[in-house]
This record gives structure tokens, C-alpha cells and sequence, in this order.
């Protein structure tokens, strides 16, 4: 007899076995799918066999080749050492002189022999290697470190004390030594002077040389100690300032008339080294009686005294050629130093009207140019130069009713000054810049 099945196990059966046919169906895709991707490996296999065949036989050919021209080679030279036409000397000369870029090249890859070779040769003769030969990427690496070893030199240029109406003196300062040394002397004497380094290259312009305001322009090499003198600036200046932005020499502000008459308002006028050539931009819109600049990112910030004898600072882009104003300003005095440091604008020094003062401000960029006060210099002055390197800020000369040596650097981290040896000459509307070696 038969048993009658209830009919829940019967639908359990069927769900079953669909169950299992549907698994043994997606087992047959996926070996169908697997088989194809063997045939696809097998047909790349045999590519690669071929590639792989083609290269064994073009290895062989490049090999007769190269023992070919090897005999060649050497019958050539036994010709020509017969000859007396080569000599091994000679010859080993010329292959040590092909093979040693690529010596080279292998020891600027390496990070510690990169330094050690930049240390030797100096920031800027690294910076021109870099520049012109394709072999010192490794060379490039290592620069930022480079630079932060070696601080540049700081130059002093020109200026005036109480026994010359002007000065054609420089005199350079080594932050890594720590020491003055001479330097070959401007070509004219000059004080109220503006200085910048372009290029590696320090470039001085106008000033007074006691009877007149100056034209002139004169380029100083830090690696050979040699001056030479440029096209004289459209417009005579003296108590301008001077700053490089973009392969360009800028020159700002200043006055060329005499006490009696009052200010006018001078054209910004743009120097190009490679067309050795001035070009006249706009003046700035307040006329100073003298002022110091400094640039950030591409722009430049000036401050000065204009002839109400309130301070102004402005704002000129170099690329749109505008000025624009710039607010608030520090507290009023004229003949401060300025340099940029980090970022952010340092003003320091000056006369107040009644006396110098050794206050130091600093104006933050990254903070809507808010006006920061720091710990005063130890030293009051007016008519100081000013330069920036190795990230601290250098205050040099000056005068507080006698011409000064005094030198003195203020680190931006600790927030604290630091007397350095003095001046070998006193003097003040001195220029300075930053330029290494």
C-alpha cells in the first residue's frame, strides 16, 4: 500500500530542489565565466611568449652589434695610438670627462652627500646648479635645509655719520660667524639710499651725496665682490625704498626737492635685468617724506611719512600696478625701518617728533593686517636700516642725536633681541640687504 505524503513536506520537496537547481545553475555561469578567463590568460601567455621571443632575438642582434663595434673601436684606437694621433692619457681625460655628470648625478641622489656638497659650494652657487644642470634634482631636495643652516650675509650700504655728509662704504655681517667683514666700496657715495637683492645680486639706488639727490644705480655680485654700474633711474630720489618682486627691481617713494619745497609725489619706477631698462608705473597716491617697504607674496607694503607728518601705509600690485591703502596704521613717527619676516610686516624705530624711539610693531597678514606691539629694541633710534634672514629681524645703524653702530636681531619665535657686535662704521640712512655668497 501507499503513503499518502502530508503536503507541507511535499512543498518543502519542490523548494528544495529548486533550491539546488538554482545553486548547480550559478556553479555552471561561473565555470563557463572561469574557462573564458583561462582562455583570455592562455592567449596573453602566448602574447608574452612571442614579446618575449622578439626580445631575445633583438638582444642578440644588439649584442653581435656591440662586439662589433667594440673591434671596431679598438682597431680604430691601435690606428690612431700608431698614429701618435691619441694618447691614453689623453683618452682616459676625455672618458673621465663624459662619465662625470653621471657620477655626479648619482652623488646628488643621495640626500647626505647632497648636503654635504651644497654646504661646500653655499646657498647660491646650489641655487645656479639647480638652476642651469638637469643632474642636481637631488640637489633641490635638500635647498630649504641648505638655507636654514646657512643664513645669508647681510649687507650695509652707504648711509652718513657726524664726520661724512655721505658714505660709499659696505660692510657685510655673517650670522653664521658672527662677524664684520669689508666689502669692496660703491662706486658713489650716498646716503638715503634703498637697497634690495634680485637674483642673488644686490642692487643700490638714488639716496643724496650731500648736495643732491641721486639718479644712479649700481649692482653688486656677492660671489666675485664686483660692482657695476646700471642706467641711471628716470627720477632723482633719495629717502626711497627698494624692493625685488618677480625678476623686477621696484623703486618707491622718496622726494628729489630740496627741504624748502614741499613734497611731491613720485612714480614708482621699475627696473628689468634683462632688458636693463627703467619703466615709469604709478606714483604713490600720498607723497612721503621717506619711507621704508617690504614685500609679501608678490606685494608690496610701504610705510612712510607723508608731509602732514602723519604715517600712511600702502599697498602696491605689482601686476595690476595699483596702490591701495592700508588700515589701521601703527603709532605716528617717521624715519622707521621695515623688513618682511615669516609673513608679516616688522616696523621698528623712528623719530616721534621730540625723540627717537625703539618700538618694534608687527602687521600680520594672514589676520586682516591687525598691528601687533612687541618688545622694544633695545636701542632708540631713527634712520636705521633694516633686513630680514635666516627668519629673524635685523635692525642696524641709525642715529639718536649721533650716528650709531649699534646691531641688533630679534627672533619672532622667542620674542626676545639680541645685541651683535657693532658696525665697524657708524652711520645711519644706511640701506641693507640679505644675499648670500
Amino acid at each position: 500500500m501507499f503513503r499518502i505524503l502530508p503536503l507541507d513536506r511535499i512543498h518543502f520537496g519542490k523548494a528544495l530542489l529548486e533550491e539546488h537547481g538554482s545553486s548547480l545553475h550559478g556553479l555552471a555561469t561561473q565555470q563557463q565565466a572561469l574557462e573564458k578567463r583561462q582562455d583570455l590568460l592562455a592567449q596573453e601567455a602566448q602574447q608574452r611568449n612571442l614579446q618575449l621571443h622578439e626580445l631575445r632575438r633583438e638582444h642578440r642582434k644588439l649584442l653581435k652589434d656591440f662586439h662589433e663595434l667594440r673591434d671596431e673601436y679598438g682597431a680604430v684606437r691601435d690606428c690612431l695610438t700608431a698614429a701618435n694621433v691619441v694618447t691614453t692619457p689623453n683618452l682616459c681625460r676625455h672618458l673621465s670627462r663624459r662619465r662625470a655628470p653621471r657620477v655626479f648625478k648619482r652623488i646628488l641622489e643621495e640626500p647626505g652627500l647632497a648636503m654635504v656638497l651644497g654646504s661646500v659650494m653655499g646657498v647660491m652657487s646650489s641655487m645656479r646648479l639647480r638652476e642651469t644642470a638637469h643632474v642636481a634634482d637631488g640637489l633641490s631636495k635638500c635647498l630649504g635645509l641648505l638655507k636654514k643652516r646657512m643664513p645669508p650675509d647681510i649687507y650695509v650700504l652707504g648711509g652718513k655719520n657726524d664726520s661724512s655728509p655721505a658714505l660709499c662704504a659696505v660692510e657685510c655681517f655673517s650670522p653664521l660667524r658672527g662677524e664684520w667683514q669689508a666689502v669692496p666700496p660703491m662706486r658713489v657715495s650716498r646716503y638715503g639710499c634703498a637697497a634690495a637683492t634680485l637674483n642673488g645680486l644686490l642692487y643700490v639706488v638714488g639716496g643724496h651725496d650731500g648736495q643732491k639727490a641721486l639718479a644712479s644705480a649700481e649692482r653688486f655680485d656677492p660671489t666675485v665682490k664686483k660692482w657695476s654700474r646700471l642706467p641711471d633711474m628716470p627720477t632723482p630720489r633719495s629717502r626711497c625704498a627698494a624692493v625685488a618682486v618677480k625678476g623686477r627691481l621696484h623703486v618707491l617713494g622718496g622726494r628729489a626737492e630740496s627741504r624748502l619745497t614741499s613734497p611731491q609725489a613720485l612714480p614708482t619706477e621699475r627696473f628689468d635685468p634683462r632688458t636693463c631698462k627703467w619703466e615709469a608705473l604709478p606714483a604713490m597716491p600720498l607723497a612721503p617724506l621717506g619711507c621704508a617697504a617690504a614685500e609679501l607674496k608678490g606685494t608690496i607694503y610701504a610705510v612712510g611719512v607723508n608731509a602732514d607728518r602723519s604715517m600712511i601705509v600702502e599697498v602696491f600690485d605689482p601686476a595690476a600696478c595699483t596702490w591701495s591703502a592700508r588700515a589701521p596704521v601703527p603709532r605716528h613717527r617717521f624715519g622707521v625701518a621695515a623688513a618682511s619676516v615669516a609673513g608679516s610686516l616688522y616696523i621698528a624705530g623712528g623719530h616721534n617728533g621730540q625723540k627717537a624711539v625703539a618700538e618694534l610693531e608687527r602687521c600680520d597678514l594672514r589676520k586682516q593686517g591687525h598691528w601687533e606691539q612687541l618688545p622694544p629694541a633695545p636701542s632708540a633710534r631713527h634712520g636705521s636700516a633694516a633686513a630680514a634672514a635666516g627668519g629673524s629681524f635685523y635692525l642696524i645703524g641709525g642715529d639718536d642725536g649721533k650716528s650709531l653702530a649699534t646691531v641688533e636681531r630679534f627672533d619672532p619665535m622667542l620674542k626676545r633681541w639680541v645685541t651683535l657686535p657693532p658696525l665697524p662704521t657708524g652711520r645711519f640712512g644706511c640701506a641693507a640687504a640679505a644675499a648670500w655668497a
